[in-house]
């Protein structure tokens, strides 16, 4: 029987661990790009061509009073897709259809980037959407369900490039005066708040073990050096102290240092590109150089000018996976390089309109766009074209098998895409608002897994308690050991999960239920233990009390002990009794109220009087042959 139970919990920790739940933990996108480490990277499929699943168009958006229709860095998060468009909206995964939207409380509230956990959305909040008007920065904390308000909290300037950022319970965030905040995500108060050495921060801040990263821009006065150099920062994630700092390189006056783009990081190495073409491989832990690079052939840049055709270098977060770094210049190349030494594997060059887009890397292919021209997917090993769409360029996001790309034309054309999903179950229509929910099994595949394995785990637990082949000790430490696996499978895959959480849950459901029917089990053990305490007359098998002579009903040819165990119909188990005097006559008092009545002389008692009683109660009373 050891093997039998060994064996359950093995199928059981399997069952945890397998595909299902961990996609559902592993394929979603609750930040800009990817996840906390700004990889790029998910285990999700890629559509193998542009099959449209959904889309949301400009009339659509028009019905809820948007009329700024520009998309940046949609994420993905507990089946949902959350994008922000004048307001921020709350999209089905697997339909497109709108479950919430938020309008925010000021009349001039204009959201951009997102971040999701915790089971909220943190929205950064400007002002106004033009660049030279901004001069407010907030994060706004939003019910993940339904959108309703929690709460926000205001930087010292306008965010206006940095998407947040994750980890420890706190949301971090950089703003225009160079600051980067640590705010508490379920009260949106300030934990720490650090000043770094920097004009503003446009780069989004990445986060690793307790680190965080960030780049930050000096000021170009058209002049060439200003004297104060751009540097990636490497703060405690606990308190905000300065770890390290790394110096940009120069590359001519003329080319400002400024680190406005992401960095990623994997392993030990954080990667980030600079604005005149420098590319670095550092030790996240010290700041040290393994490698750098320039990786663009300009050597004139106005850097100052954001989107400018005179952009050579990077401004967005690499992708990281299959040994290769994927990023997009603004000179108009795709390059793939070499993790260990930055190599050019390959590179594709895809006009002169540049680019802000950072790639999705997964499943051999990395998808990317570029600035207001076409959205690629390539051959990850060679960079060969797989499929294109014309959509603009921003940042997309992938999660189950959907990949989710926002559309930078849109405004300019009728009816206008403003965002849409492909995947393999998709059509090949031109775009268009979809007639029809997408419904298919796959999407209730979660829940019937977690109610198949709950049902198998009562089954499995009930039969292992009724035959005494495990103890409820025993029991809730297998609970325990399962829970802390699922946990660790949990913090593997970086968020919270409907899998996990309902698992959790049916394993809470079991445990009370286990509980509640066994929490008056006799403190002394089962009848083996009672043995070898005295407390079990080997001769008759009664219940010996210390001052008392053996307490049993004998009834027709059948004795029926008073023990003070729990009643469980044909174990050995039994129903918690206590034994005393009425009127001359032993009886025992039932521990659910109920009272059974053994008539007759004192010490041996002849039948059980279970008037007070159904049939199914007299069954508490342990049966044995004389």
């Amino acid at each position: 029987m050891r093997n039998l139970i060994t064996i359950t919990i093995v199928i059981f920790l399997i069952l945890i661990g397998i595909s299902p739940v961990r996609a559902s933990n592993s394929l979603g996108w609750p930040m800009f790009h990817g996840d906390a480490a700004r990889t790029g990277f998910s285990e999700s499929k890629v559509p193998s061509s542009p099959k449209v699943l959904w889309e949301i168009t400009v009339s659509q958006l028009r019905e809820f009073g948007v009329n700024d229709f520009e998309v940046q860095r949609p994420i993905i998060d507990q089946g949902k897709v959350f994008f922000a468009s004048s307001q921020v909206f709350a999209a089905d995964l697997n339909s497109g259809e709108i479950i919430w939207n938020y309008k925010g409380d000021r009349p001039d509230f204009y959201p951009s980037f997102l971040a999701a956990g915790d089971g909220r959305v943190f929205v950064t909040v400007t002002n106004s959407n033009k660049l030279k008007n901004m001069s407010e920065g907030f994060i706004y904390a939003l019910d993940e369900n339904d959108g309703r308000f929690l709460w926000k909290y205001q930087t010292q300037k306008q965010i206006s490039h940095p998407s947040p950022v994750l980890a420890e319970g706190k949301v971090f965030i950089g703003d225009e005066s160079g600051a980067i905040y640590a705010i508490e995500t379920n009260t949106g108060n300030l934990v720490w708040k650090r000043q770094l050495e920097a004009l503003w921060i446009h780069s989004s801040p990445a986060y690793k073990l307790g680190i965080i990263y960030v780049g930050t821009e000096t000021s170009d006065t058209g002049d060439g050096k200003t004297g104060k150099g751009s540097f990636l920062y490497a703060l405690d994630a606990k308190d905000g102290r300065v770890l390290w700092r790394f110096e940009s390189d120069w590359r001519g006056y003329d080319m400002a240092n400024f680190i406005h783009g992401t960095p990623a990081i994997l392993e030990d190495t954080v990667y980030f590109g600079v604005e005149n073409g420098w590319f670095y491989a550092l030790n996240k832990d010290s700041g040290k150089v393994i490698w750098k690079k320039i990786i663009t052939k300009g050597t004139r840049t106005a850097a100052r000018e954001a989107a400018g055709t005179g952009l050579v270098g990077v401004s967005t977060a690499p992708a990281l996976g299959y040994g290769k770094i994927f990023v997009g210049t603004w000179e108009g190349n795709f390059v793939a390089l070499d993790q260990k030494d930055g190599t050019t594997i390959w590179e594709y060059n895809y006009g002169n309109e540049g680019t802000d887009s950072s790639a999705v890397l997964a499943d051999g292919k990395v998808c990317f766009g570029s600035h207001y021209l076409d959205f690629y997917c390539f051959n990850e090993k060679n960079g060969k074209v797989i499929w294109k769409e014309k959509l603009g360029g921003p940042s997309a996001a992938l999660s189950s098998g959907i990949l989710v790309v926002p559309n930078d034309l849109a405004a300019a054309e009728s009816p206008g895409s403003i965002l849409v999903a492909f995947s393999d179950k998709g059509t090949s229509g031109a775009f268009g608002p979809v007639k029809a929910k997408n419904i298919s099994f796959e999407q209730y595949y979660p829940l019937a897994f977690v109610l198949v394995m709950a049902i198998i785990l009562a089954i499995v637990i009930f039969w292992l308690l009724k035959f005494k082949r495990i103890t409820l000790k025993k029991f809730l430490i297998i609970e325990q050991i399962a829970i802390g696996y699922a946990q660790f499978q949990r913090l593997r895959a970086k968020r919270a999960g409907f899998i996990l959480d309902g698992i959790f849950l049916s394993i809470i459901i079991l445990g009370i239920f286990v509980y509640s029917h066994y929490s008056q089990l006799q403190k002394t053990g089962l009848q083996t233990q009672l043995q070898k305490e005295g407390k079990i007359d080997q001769a008759t098998g009664s219940f010996i009390d210390k001052d008392e002579p053996a307490k049993y009903i004998e009834y027709q040819a059948k004795k029926y002990f008073l023990d003070g165990s729990y009643c469980f119909k044909s174990g050995l188990l039994r129903f918690a009794v206590s034994v005393k005097r009425v009127n001359g006559a032993a009886a025992a008092n039932g521990s659910d109220g109920n009272t059974m009545y053994a008539v007759g002389e004192k010490n041996n008692p002849t039948y059980i009087d279970s008037s007070k009683t159904n049939d199914s109660k007299s069954d508490c009373w342990r049966q044995k042959s004389p």
